[in-house]
C-alpha cells in the first residue's frame, strides 16, 4: 500500500488553521476518545507550541484522498526501571543512560498517539503494524538526524494493547498513574513500553 505521510504543521502552514481544522474533523476513534480528542483539540496547538509533531496519514478512497491515521512524536526524558529490562537491555542502556535509585534516565522518541479512523470503515485501509511500521519509519530519520537510543510509548493498561506492541518489539517498562488532565483514559494508570530504535 502507498500511503501519503503529511506533517500537520505543513497543512496548516500551506492551506490555514481552518482547512486543517476542517481535515481533523472528519477523524473519529470510538474505541479510544483519548487519540480522537487529542487530535481534533489539541495537536495543532501542541504543534505550535513545539511540544510534539502530528503526522496524518492519507489514502485513497471512493477517488478521494482520505485520512486514515495518524501519529505524533514528541521528545521525553524517561525513568526505566532496571528491574523490568532483561539482561542485554540493561547492558546496552547503561553505556548512554545513568542508573539512579535504580532506574536509568534516558533520553527517548515518545510515540505520543497512534490511531486509526473510524469514520466510515477508513480503519479497515491500514492495518496496525502499518501505521506503527510508518511512524517507526520517521523515527528512524528522526534518529538519524539528532540520535536517541529508545523509542517509548505509553498505552491504556488493556491486553491486547500492550500485545500489540509487545509483538512488534517493544518490552514492558513499567506503569504511571494518570494525570489529572488524562480525563479520557479507562482506567488508572497507562503502560510504559520501550523498543530500541
Amino acid at each position: 500500500m502507498s500511503y501519503n505521510i503529511i506533517p500537520l504543521q505543513d497543512i496548516v502552514e500551506e492551506l490555514g488553521e481552518d482547512c486543517a481544522k476542517e481535515v481533523l474533523s472528519e477523524f473519529s476513534c470510538p474505541i479510544n476518545k483519548d487519540v480522537e480528542y487529542f487530535l481534533l483539540h489539541k495537536a495543532i496547538e501542541f504543534n505550535r507550541q513545539g511540544l510534539s509533531m502530528t503526522h496524518l496519514i492519507f489514502d485513497q478512497y471512493k477517488g478521494r484522498n482520505r485520512l486514515v491515521a495518524y501519529f505524533t512524536l514528541a521528545p521525553k526524558i524517561i525513568s526505566c526501571s532496571k528491574d523490568f529490562l532483561s539482561r542485554s537491555m540493561r547492558d546496552r542502556i547503561k553505556r548512554f543512560a545513568p542508573l539512579v535509585n535504580g532506574y536509568y534516565t534516558i533520553p527517548a522518541v515518545l510515540l505520543a498517539q497512534l490511531s486509526k479512523n473510524y469514520t466510515n470503515g477508513l480503519d479497515k485501509l491500514i492495518s496496525g503494524e502499518e501505521l506503527l511500521s510508518l511512524a517507526l519509519d520517521v523515527v528512524g530519520v528522526v534518529h538519524s538526524l539528532v540520535g536517541g537510543r529508545i523509542i517509548f510509548v505509553e498505552c491504556e493498561d488493556v491486553r491486547s494493547l500492550r500485545k500489540f506492541y509487545e509483538r512488534n518489539g517493544f518490552i514492558y517498562s513499567g506503569k504511571r498513574s494518570l494525570d489529572g488532565d488524562e480525563t479520557n483514559i479507562k482506567g488508572v494508570c497507562l503502560l510504559q513500553l520501550i523498543r530500541w530504535i
